[in-house]
């Protein structure tokens, strides 16, 4: 009898190299080398994530794509931001019914320049959301235009509208009746804090080799 292992995907989505400040703060987070995957074996992948880094959910999304393994998802409170992206790479996503689903617009954060520097983030930030709309529209089934207008409205979806719209396949609980909850939306942390810790720590280790070479 084939059993499937239970993979939970809980707080900011992050890279590897910034796992260890969350860590460091004691802040849930999860990054892709979290996702440990054994050729052919059945995961179920359980969601409970405002969002985050997009390359770090786009690295997720496309190994659980590739899993040779069969693959569920479960939206267990909420799926916000990034963590949509990581749920469409599920063959089969189910939704708590007290649940939440949110897709917006691609942000940037950290970013200083002039106005030739913003112009040119505003056009990276269109590439990446057509490129992000990708993946809701394999899903869906649903037109690019479509999911970049759910997008840009920041739509905040109930488990029923979600549903409706292909985002998800089924509701857990069909017959239950509660009503969903809305949680806000966590921020991750300043750029300038992990840039600054990423900075401590490379001084450590390097008073940590000089000192080795004493």
């Amino acid at each position: 009898m084939r059993t499937t292992r239970q993979i939970e995907i809980s707080g900011v989505i992050t890279g590897n190299d910034d796992k260890w400040i969350y860590k460091f703060f004691d802040m849930q987070a999860f990054c892709p080398a979290d996702l440990q995957l054994r050729d052919g074996e059945d995961v179920e992948i359980v969601i409970n994530s405002c969002g985050g880094s997009v390359y770090a959910a786009s690295e997720i999304y496309t190994r659980l794509k590739q899993h040779t393994g069969k693959t569920t998802g479960v939206i267990s409170s909420h799926a916000l931001s990034a963590a949509t992206l990581i749920a469409m790479g599920v063959q089969h996503l189910r939704i708590a019914p007290t649940a939440d689903f949110m897709v917006h617009n691609i942000s940037a954060g950290g970013r200083y320049g002039d106005y030739h520097v913003h112009a040119k983030t505003a056009d990276v930030l269109k590439q990446a959301n057509d490129t992000l709309a990708n993946a809701y529209a394999l899903k869906t089934r649903r037109s690019k235009a479509d999911i970049l207008e759910l997008m840009d409205k920041e739509s905040w979806l109930t488990p029923a509208q979600a549903l409706e719209l292909g985002f998800v396949d089924e509701i857990l609980f069909a017959d239950d009746q509660t009503l969903p909850l809305v949680a806000a939306q966590a921020a991750m942390l300043p750029m300038e804090v992990i840039a600054g810790m990423q900075s401590k720590k490379l001084a450590i280790e390097l008073d940590l080799l000089a000192l080795e070479r004493r």
